[in-house]
């Protein structure tokens, strides 16, 4: 043969092994599917081993066919505990095994492997791509040893008795016809960094932060089931010892990444749009749990209390019931089947006043954000809308859920933050009495649970994983979940292989099976593939049985993400096939009829390109709308309907304080799609105002027709935070940055808070090395290195000092929408700003020389990558920018420490030594704080302790002004006393005051107001 054919290198990828993964694209999971497990595994090594004895002392090419041979002698076998092993039919024959020259190219030898298989195999079902590299598994295996370079398999045609690729043979795929996504590869968009610039969707570089509430959109009445791939399981017929399912490689671990991925990308975007979606994972990364049960004691106990107003009673179907040992032991154990009167009954009123409550009050155990999820059993007389209040730290949220359905498991209600010192008003949750269902009957109150928690479900003999519960695998959580009561629940000893079904399974449960009610569902499942470390691009599958709903989801949304990414991120991205083949979880069966679903292996998280391109949160969001623009399309194709496209995030933010303590927020609307701006949303037809006492709980919001709002009647003292949504029919977008407001005296000094940090990249996200998975993964949680809210450390330590506080986003500065000569002090956040993003662009430069050329001003600023970016890497403008208006120099890139030593004379004299380590409490982790030097006629006021020392701030004074420069965040001051007491220096330092005396500043110039 002279080359290496299209159809040969197909072939040849069926037998390519690296990391389990076939350079077809076969996932990695198709692994589960191969007959190379436990006792199966033995049996073929124990009929090899013998054969390869027995061949030893003979030439490759005759061990080699003896070897063939002997694979063909097993077809039929099966081992101890009666599993196949072999995927190879029966009846077939060998025809012969070839040995021809290798190709140039080739490093090694060639074989080639000709079968004459039945003719009613080839004629059937079972006759697919899959099948076929099943089999071609099986010689590679057994051929290892060999050490052969190229490997082809081929067979026999019945009809023309030729010898031909198996490949020919295979029946042609058939889809649904569908319009593919326009190309917009010959877009006119500028290049940067070898990705197009995405200017276009500048918002998808914010945080999804999850907005309170319960969103509408054009996803409302729509279930999604997402499987989040996998993760730890109890390994205890092999290793005996929990285990992740993949190793670690370019920081990616994929039993983590996807669920990370999933759960703080992909469900936040979809709850805005109006779904209801369910996970087969916990997609709660909270480490902490609290569940209140109505069979729970009405007095304070561990994990809250249980109390109920109005008339109830004593349902006869069972419910949840709290475990009282440490975990939930056995592969059968059904948490929401532990007996009967296990919830309660309230009948209903028509009313707007309950005549019933259910309220459940919990001991939350660390302030944070938590999942809120309740249960109840489902029943046809149960409310269509029952009304769950959430008492929370920013307000009272109202959640409506359909009892009818869904019955005996968790169901998410939405995610709040919530505080453990907190009123119990402010950590409960109450279940009222109240519908509008005119056909319901009553209400069901069950449990209520708090937080992901760790796991705690004992299935085998390892005990409890240790692990978060979002880390673990499907089966486990699932266990958890009241899935026993399908009947489906894996329970054999398996549970990395044997628990792939359970996925769809689970779909299908809570889609019809088990309430007789039918939802509006649909369901993917999300992995990422690995070959050979430089294979890239996305691959789909459907199984052999697929609905023809199921083959034109997957159509849709491969072509969407295909064009999404391919556009947004990586010109030129490889375009692979939507394939079909069978695995567990995306067996149309398993997932019943009623739902479209397929199979995504998103990229290619071996080659370090994908890897990276994936770690990055900007890459992740485009990676998350894609998915729900194809979820549209896809019903806009089956329902005949035009669906509207949730906007994108306002910009410009501001929020600006009055004397007379009226504070005004303004924004700018977002861009709206347009023929060169395809991958956006909508316009925004209103916008929600979100308002919060402590800048992390927020109310539901307001609606607001403009693009401004005023809030009146606060008083002096009064702290708010706020943040702004964009809405249209198709839902509502991610917040803007958190920005802050304080009242106070008329003749209170005034300060404005800049946030500059917009820095949201793979550098900034913490990395944290996984006990046996043999590396180190990111943890993607934007609330651990980005969580756009900085300025409540900020805001929150100056608040005592009594000054007026506004804030705004530093592109508003830049534009000169807001001036900062109407502030007495600025205080500019820098975070880790750094190149990219640039810490002081030109136009921020020019403002704050002339805000300095003013007199009787101060200035700080505190950043990570100051001096690096204006110094180590800036133009000459940046260093006399930094010299000359900053006070300040650059000594050194990273101080190697987290701690921090006042220096004696200076305005923080006597102040403790303070830490600026995550281990210590610190927000996020400030890897490479500047060393700083005193510019001409500043004097160093901190200084790094340990490490290699040198100055951590400086402070610089003429008779009109005063500066502080600090060499990393503010923000990342450890504890919230520590912050306190070093702005209260500064606040005296700046000579600020809180109007209750005449203002004056240092050297006595009189503050402006």
């Amino acid at each position: 043969m002279q080359g290496v054919s299209r159809m040969q290198k197909f072939n040849q990828a069926i037998f390519a092994t690296i990391t389990g993964v076939s350079l077809l694209g076969i996932p990695r999971d198709a692994a589960a599917c191969l007959p190379f497990h436990g006792d199966v595994a033995e049996h073929r090594a124990s009929h090899l081993d013998g054969v390869k004895k027995l061949a030893a002392n003979r030439s490759q090419q005759e061990r080699s066919t003896m070897i063939v041979a002997e694979c063909l002698a097993m077809v039929g076998e099966k081992s101890v505990s009666g599993t196949p092993v072999s995927a190879i039919p029966e009846g077939t024959k060998l025809i012969g095994v070839e040995f021809p020259k290798a190709t140039k190219d080739s490093a090694g030898e060639r074989v080639e492997i000709q079968l004459d298989l039945p003719a009613e195999f080839l004629a059937s079902d079972e006759f697919t791509a899959f099948r076929m590299y099943r089999i071609g598994k099986e010689f590679e295996a057994a051929l290892f040893d060999e050490n052969f370079s190229e490997k082809f398999l081929y067979v026999r045609d019945p009809k023309s008795g030729e010898i031909v690729d198996f490949n020919t043979l295979l029946p042609e795929e058939v889809v649904t016809p569908y319009v593919p996504e326009p190309d917009y590869a010959s877009m006119e968009m500028s290049r940067k960094a070898g990705k197009p610039e995405t200017r276009e969707i500048e918002s998808y570089k914010k945080a999804p932060v999850i907005n309170p509430g319960q969103p509408t959109g054009a996803l409302s009445g729509k279930t999604i089931f997402i499987n989040q791939s996998h993760g730890w399981f109890d390994d205890y017929t092999v290793v005996n010892r929990w285990r992740v399912q993949r190793g670690a490689g370019n920081n990616v671990l994929e039993d983590f990444d996807s669920a990370t991925f999933i759960n703080m990308y992909v469900l936040p975007t979809l709850r805005n749009a109006g779904a209801k979606v369910q996970t087969v994972r916990e997609s709660d990364l909270q480490t902490n749990m609290v569940i209140v049960d109505n069979a729970d004691s009405s007095t304070l106990g561990t994990q809250g209390r249980f109390y109920t107003t109005g008339t109830w009673t004593t349902s006869s179907i069972n419910g949840f019931k709290q475990k009282t040992t440490a975990a939930w032991t056995g592969v059968t154990v059904n948490p929401f089947n532990q007996g009967a009167g296990a919830n309660i009954l309230a009948a209903v009123t028509t009313g707007t006043t309950p005549t019933a409550t259910a309220v459940y009050v919990a001991n939350i155990p660390a302030d944070g954000y938590y999942n809120v999820y309740a249960s109840w059993t489902g029943f046809g007389a149960r409310a269509r809308d029952a009304r769950y209040l959430v008492h929370h730290s920013g307000g009272v949220s109202e959640v409506r859920m359909d009892q009818r359905i869904d019955g005996y498991t968790w169901n998410l209600l939405g995610n709040w933050y919530f505080e453990k010192n907190a009123p119990e008003t402010e950590r409960q949750v109450v279940l009222t009495n109240v519908t509008a269902d005119t056909t319901a009957t009553n209400v069901s109150a069950d449990a209520v649970r708090w937080g992901g928690g760790m796991g705690d479900m004992n299935r085998h003999t390892s005990g409890v994983s240790g692990r978060p519960r979002w880390e673990e695998e499907a089966v486990n959580y699932l266990q958890f979940t009241g899935f026993g009561y399908s009947g489906d629940l894996y329970a054999g000893d398996d549970d990395e292989g044997g628990g792939w079904s359970d996925r769809p399974q689970y779909a299908r449960w809570e889609h019809s099976g088990k309430d007789g009610s039918v939802e509006d569902a649909l369901y993917f499942a999300w992995h990422t593939n690995a070959a050979n470390g430089t294979a890239r691009g996305l691959t789909t599958y459907r199984s052999d049985t697929a609905t023809a709903n199921s083959i034109t989801f997957q159509t849709i949304m491969h072509d969407t993400m295909y064009a999404h990414i391919s556009n947004l991120w990586i010109p030129g991205w490889t375009v692979r096939s939507k394939n079909v083949t069978n695995f567990g979880e995306n067996n149309q069966n398993s997932m019943g009829t009623g739902i479209a679903g397929f199979l995504i292996e998103g990229l290619f998280h071996d080659t370090p390109a994908d890897a990276q391109a994936y770690s990055e949160p900007e890459f992740r969001r485009i990676y998350a709308r894609a998915m729900l623009d194809g979820i549209l399309k896809y019903i806009e194709q089956r329902d005949g309907v035009t669906l509207t496209r949730l906007p994108e995030i306002p910009t410009n933010f501001r929020v600006l304080t009055e004397p007379n303590g009226r504070m005004t927020l303004t924004w700018t609307a977002p861009p709206a799609r347009s023929g060169s701006a395809p991958y956006i949303g909508n316009a925004a037809t209103s916008y929600r105002v979100y308002t919060s006492r402590n800048g992390y709980g927020f109310d539901d919001g307001q609606s607001v027709t403009g693009t401004s709002f005023t809030v009146n009647g606060l008083q002096p003292g009064d702290l708010r935070y706020f943040r702004v949504a964009a809405v249209n029919a198709g839902g509502q977008s991610f917040p803007t940055e958190t920005l802050a407001a304080r009242a106070a005296n008329p003749m209170a000094s005034t300060v404005l808070i800049v946030n500059g940090f917009d820095r949201n990249e793979r550098s900034l996200i913490p990395v944290q090395t996984i006990t046996n998975a043999g590396g180190s993964t990111y943890l993607n949680d934007y609330r651990r290195f980005q969580a756009f809210n900085y300025v409540v450390e900020h805001a929150s330590a100056l608040a005592p000092t009594g000054v007026r506080i506004s804030s705004t986003c530093n592109e508003s500065v830049a534009d000169g929408t807001v001036n900062l000569a109407d502030y007495n002090a600025v205080f500019w956040i820098l975070g880790e700003e750094s190149t990219t993003d640039e810490t002081f662009s030109s136009a921020e430069q020019s403002r704050v020389s002339a805000f300095l050329a003013l007199g009787n001003r101060s200035f700080f600023t505190s950043g990570a990558e100051l001096g690096w970016d204006l110094v180590t890497r800036g133009t000459t403008a940046d260093s006399s920018f930094m010299s000359e208006q900053l006070h300040a120099g650059m000594a050194g890139d990273d101080a190697g420490t987290y701690t921090v030593t006042a220096v004696a004379g200076g305005p923080f004299a006597g102040l403790a030594n303070f830490s600026f380590a995550t281990g210590s409490g610190a927000r996020y982790d400030a890897e490479y704080p500047d060393i700083l030097t005193a510019g001409g006629g500043a004097t160093a006021a901190l200084n790094y302790s340990g490490g290699l020392g040198g100055v951590a701030a400086v402070v610089y004074s003429t008779g009109t002004s005063r500066q502080i420069t600090m060499g990393f965040p503010f923000e990342t001051i450890a504890t919230g006393t520590a912050r306190q007491q070093f702005m209260a220096r500064t606040a005296t330092y700046f000579g600020l005051t809180d109007g209750s005396s005449t203002p004056s500043g240092p050297n006595g110039w009189m503050l402006t107001q």
